[in-house]
Parts: C-alpha cells; sequence; structure tokens
C-alpha cells in the first residue's frame, strides 16, 4: 500500500496540471475520491478517465483521499462528488458472509463511505460507477453478494483488464422508464461492466434503474434525488456515457448558484 505522502504529492501535481488546462479555474469543484493504491500511469485507471471526463465538460476534479485532513476539510466547497470502481468492499460493512474476490482495505472503504453519507447528507450531486454503486448502497444500508450462477452474462471478460477490454460494450440492460439513466442514454444501452460481485439487498431510499438480463442490477437512483445515482459499468471510458458527467456538472452548477 502507498503512503499518503506519496498519494498526497501525485494529487498536487496532477491538480496543477489540471488547473492549467482549464485556465487556472474550472466551472464547479467535483471531487474525485482515490484509492490507497492509486497508480495514474494505468491505463484503465477509474480516476484519471474520470477527471478527463470532467474536465471535457469544463468541471474542476479535486482529488480526495486517505491522509491527515478530515472528511469534512477536503469536501468543503465541493458542489459534487464521485466515487470510480476499485476493489471489493469488505463484508464487514454490510454484514456479508461470502469472501469476495481480491484484496479489501477496510481503512479506504470507512473513508469512502464517509465520503458518500456526507454527500447524502448535503445534497450533493453524486455519481458512483462500479465499485462506487455499491459503495452507494452500503451506505444506505444495502448489501452486495455473488453474481448469479449459471448466468449467460459476461460480467467479468477475461480482456476487461485492459482499456481496449472495457471499452467494449458486453451486454445489454434494460433501463426503467423515466429514469436519469434513460433520458441520458436512451433505452436499453450496451454497457462496459466489469464486475465479479453485485448488488444484493437494496439500500434504504434507493430504486433500480436498470438490469442486466441475468437481472443482475446495473443502476441505482435515490427516490427523489435522481442527481445521486450509481452504475455498475464505466461511463468515464466510453464518450456514448459522456451525457451523465454533462448532466452531473449541470447539477454541481446549480448547487453552486445557491
Amino acid at each position: 500500500m502507498l503512503d499518503s505522502q506519496f498519494v498526497e504529492r501525485i494529487a498536487t501535481q496532477v491538480e496543477g496540471l489540471w488547473r492549467k488546462t482549464l485556465g487556472g479555474h474550472g466551472r464547479c469543484v467535483v471531487g474525485i475520491t482515490v484509492p490507497p493504491h492509486w497508480d495514474p500511469q494505468d491505463p484503465v485507471d477509474p480516476v484519471m478517465r474520470t477527471a478527463e471526463a470532467l474536465m471535457r465538460e469544463g468541471a474542476m476534479p479535486r482529488l480526495l483521499y486517505l491522509g491527515s485532513a478530515s472528511v469534512e476539510e477536503q469536501m468543503h466547497g465541493l458542489h459534487a462528488l464521485i466515487v470510480p470502481g476499485g476493489d471489493a468492499i469488505d463484508p464487514r460493512f454490510y454484514g456479508g458472509h461470502h469472501s469476495p474476490d481480491g484484496n479489501v482495505d477496510p481503512a479506504f472503504d470507512a473513508f469512502e463511505l464517509s465520503c458518500v453519507k456526507l454527500a447524502l447528507e448535503r445534497d450533493l450531486p453524486f455519481l458512483g460507477t462500479s465499485r462506487g454503486s455499491q459503495v452507494l448502497n452500503v451506505a444506505q444500508g444495502g448489501t452486495i453478494g455473488n453474481l448469479p450462477a449459471n448466468s449467460d452474462v459476461d460480467h467479468a471478460p477475461a480482456n476487461g483488464r485492459t482499456l481496449d477490454g472495457r471499452r467494449t460494450p458486453r451486454h445489454e440492460v434494460e433501463t426503467a422508464e423515466y429514469s436519469r439513466l434513460e433520458q441520458i442514454v436512451g433505452p436499453d444501452p450496451l454497457v462496459n461492466s466489469y464486475h465479479e460481485e453485485a448488488l444484493d439487498e437494496l439500500g434504504r431510499g434507493l430504486k433500480v434503474t436498470a438490469w442486466a438480463p441475468d437481472a443482475v442490477v446495473e443502476g441505482i437512483e435515490r427516490k427523489g434525488h435522481p442527481h445521486q445515482a450509481g452504475y455498475q459499468f464505466f461511463p468515464e471510458i466510453d464518450k456514448r456515457f459522456q451525457g451523465l458527467f454533462t448532466r452531473l456538472v449541470e447539477d454541481a452548477l446549480r448547487r453552486k448558484a445557491f
């Protein structure tokens, strides 16, 4: 695991480059959570791809990470929050009994859950992608479980660990009528998900907005707060979904105006 000083140093460098790219300012400030093992040189790194999607909308990304500053201090002045993809969540945070594939990091899980809970409390526009949708669900008391056995849907393709593989749509999802996802990308889009777990029990105040053909949940929204949503796929990789970032920034600008 990388230490927080290393992450802070790299974050300071890339944020400086982003400020120059945006001419010293952005239309609004959107936080992105960063894992302790962050590698901005990784071609499939969701943090950098998310930052690029935001800057296409003129928004200034701010990186949030485990360190000396508290969650409240790091989120001060944010107009929106994004939690991108990453590793599995420690089952102890939702009373789970299965063993997720890969490593878990309970300290980082606690950090991201605190960020999401504060964003919900402040009614900040929120977007969770891949792992981020699961963090949203757990933050609201939901659970995570295994993918259905013998499913014909390829949720974790072998080439999903490469950039080209993640750009390749894997399966269709059925979108809920009038949901934000349907409004932005249309009904039943092809998505590029890569995950080895799925939402199980839905969290408080959430509703399902997209399903895979095997009924695995691929999209959720907070009831009455459609600007707070999570998707099990990678919109930052596929420009067909750039509209999700456009709408998030529009919501952030409305919040900034208050």
